[in-house]
């Protein structure tokens, strides 16, 4: 059997692991780059998947975005979690994009980040507050599969 590829590869700021999001198999890893192991089980996303995954300030913990759910509305489907790894619960959801999110970028200063998406907007958030903090609408694209912005 073959392994998933790896999607997103991000650094904690604490230097010693790293995320693995691998997109075919929907599993995050916690790796520990000193011993080259998973400090934990991977964690599978069985109903909505992962996409892309960037480490917050806080120990084991992780902003993700994944697949979401046909069944869900787009805003809901196209949101950025905010996850623990300790005791693996969703400690926060972020709605409001209405297209598949292309990238999440933390803050190095603060509790803030931003994401972008297929809906051409660029959101800051909070990892305090549920709602978006400011949303920024670009122009539109043509004759592109996805958006070129990038955080």
């Amino acid at each position: 059997a073959g392994q998933a590829s790896v999607k997103t590869l991000k650094y904690h700021e604490d230097g010693i692991h790293c995320f693995a999001a691998s997109e075919g198999d929907s599993r995050l890893r916690l790796i520990n780059c000193d011993s080259g192991n998973a400090d934990r089980p991977a964690i599978k996303f069985e109903r909505e998947g992962i996409r892309m995954a960037e480490p917050t300030h806080h120990d084991l913990c992780v902003l993700y975005s994944g697949k979401g759910s046909k069944e869900h509305p787009p805003a809901q489907r196209n949101a950025v979690h905010y996850l623990s790894l300790h005791d693996n619960k969703i400690l926060r959801n972020f709605s409001g994009h209405t297209g598949d999110i292309t990238n999440i970028s933390m803050s190095p200063v603060d509790d803030m980040f931003i994401s972008s998406s297929k809906d051409n907007t660029v959101r800051l958030w909070s990892l305090e507050k549920a709602g978006c903090v400011a949303e920024l609408h670009l122009p539109p694209t043509s004759g592109l599969d996805s958006a070129p912005y990038a955080v």
